[in-house]
Parts: C-alpha cells; structure tokens; sequence
C-alpha cells in the first residue's frame, strides 16, 4: 500500500495519492504557497513525505551552493549558472544477504535514482543533481548531464568508473 503524500496515512484501494479529498486540498494549498513560508518548516509530517523530502534537498542544494530554488510549478527545481538542474536523492538501498550469509560491512547496496519526465522535461532539463543518502546525511553528489542516464539508474556508493567522473 502507498503512503498519503500529505498525511502519511496508507492510501485507500482506487486512490493514488491520497487518503482523502481534505487531504489533496491541503497538500494543493501547501503547493501554492510560496516555498520559504513559515507553514512549510512546522508540518513535520509534510517533511516526512516524497514531496517533502524532495523539497528538503532541494533546498540543501539551494543554501550550499548559493542558487535560487524555483517554485513546485517549474519543471526543474534550480537555476544555476544557466543550467536548468533537477534535484534527485535517493536513500541506499541495502542488500542484506549474499549467497546466504549477512553482510557485515558498510555501505552495501545501491542508489536508486528515478528520471521522472512530466510534460517532456527532457528538452528543458540540462542536468541531473543527484544525491545519495545514507542515514539521512548525504554521502555522495554527483551532476549529471541529463541525456547520459535512462529513466531509472542506480549508482553503487563504491568507486564507479561510470559515475565518478560527475562526482562533485
């Protein structure tokens, strides 16, 4: 079952995003508003959704490397140097078991990333800003340009020769 994405409620069967009407009409008002409000930093539940956690690296990426975020309606998330830049995190993706026995050591697993193309983004997006997460700190970022990845990715924490040329 999928989560509410604005109450984190379980979603009813029929339903895509959310539980209730009341909920869609909060979450279009949140949507609305401008993104700095007070209203966005104290709905802690918010900041537990998808959405929410998109919104919260995008605007890490904004604070740490001095760009305007854009509003929920743009079809990318930053602006910088002229680039037209979308903001994808991903949390690790941990693989317990090989060949029968617990893995024991760090970073084990794979960042899933997810090239979502609404409107056909693809001839308006430049770059991919993709930051992998491991217990909710950012581990590793890379700047991707947009035509080299499909629409689903993943990227090992391990040194990777396909990926580490983007690394920033």
């Amino acid at each position: 079952m999928t989560k509410c994405l604005n109450c984190v409620e379980n979603v009813p069967k029929g339903q895509r995003k959310y539980c209730t009407t009341r909920c869609r009409q909060i979450f279009n008002y949140i949507k609305s508003r401008q993104p700095n409000t007070s209203f966005h930093r104290k709905t802690s539940e918010w900041n537990r959704t998808r959405v929410g956690q998109g919104y919260k690296w995008e605007m890490f990426v904004a604070r740490r490397f001095g760009v305007e975020r854009q509003g929920f309606k743009a079809p990318f998330d930053i602006l910088w140097n002229g680039k037209k830049i979308d903001v994808k995190s991903a949390s690790l993706y941990k693989r317990k078991n090989k060949h029968g026995r617990p893995i024991a050591s760090s970073p084990v697993g794979w960042f899933c990333f997810h090239k979502y193309c609404k409107n056909n983004n693809q001839k308006i997006i430049d770059f991919l800003f993709c930051i992998g997460i491991i217990n909710n700190k950012p581990y590793k970022m890379w700047l991707i340009p947009y035509n080299d990845v499909g629409k689903v990715f993943t990227i090992t924490p391990n040194p990777s020769p396909r990926f580490d040329k983007y690394l920033i």
